[in-house]
């Protein structure tokens, strides 16, 4: 059980989607498994570059975390972010190719947040990135069952 804040978070994408009127295609989710506490950010390109920048910013705010479980993504197993992770002292942790779903907590978080966001977006879906800090928002609000 893991009970400190950001000691392990997962990371995930969502996307494609629709590309939005600033040219995001894909969102970067980081969950934290303490406090189930989510992070969604638009990205244009899911490069590890890319990814690398959005996590320091994100490390920058709550800490650097002890380990961070991902699937085998590309973006996720290059020598970039395998830098980043040796660099920083994090423990990376990879699912199995045959059973993503061994990262239930943010596979469930990835289905609603899709769900949310086909929900809201305007007609030519062309806004979803614009609304995602207000999805946040309502998210963040629910009490999670820890």
């Amino acid at each position: 059980i893991i009970e400190v804040p950001f000691e392990r978070i997962a990371m995930d994408l969502v996307g494609p989607l629709e590309r939005s009127a600033q040219g995001h295609r894909n969102v970067l989710v980081i969950l934290d498994y303490a406090t189930q506490y989510p992070e969604a950010i638009p990205l244009r390109n899911p490069t590890s570059t890319a990814i690398a920048k959005e996590l320091l910013q994100v490390f920058a705010r709550v800490g650097i975390p002890k380990e961070i479980l991902t699937d085998q993504g590309t973006p996720f197993m290059l020598k970039l972010m395998k830098d980043l992770c040796t660099l920083l002292r994090i423990h990376a942790i990879r699912t199995s190719v045959y059973h993503p779903q061994t990262d239930g907590l943010v596979e469930r978080f990835n289905r609603t947040l899709k769900g949310m966001i086909r929900k809201v977006v305007a007609q030519d879906g062309k806004d979803w990135d614009t609304l995602l800090p207000y999805l946040m928002f309502a998210i963040r609000e629910v009490p999670q069952a820890s």
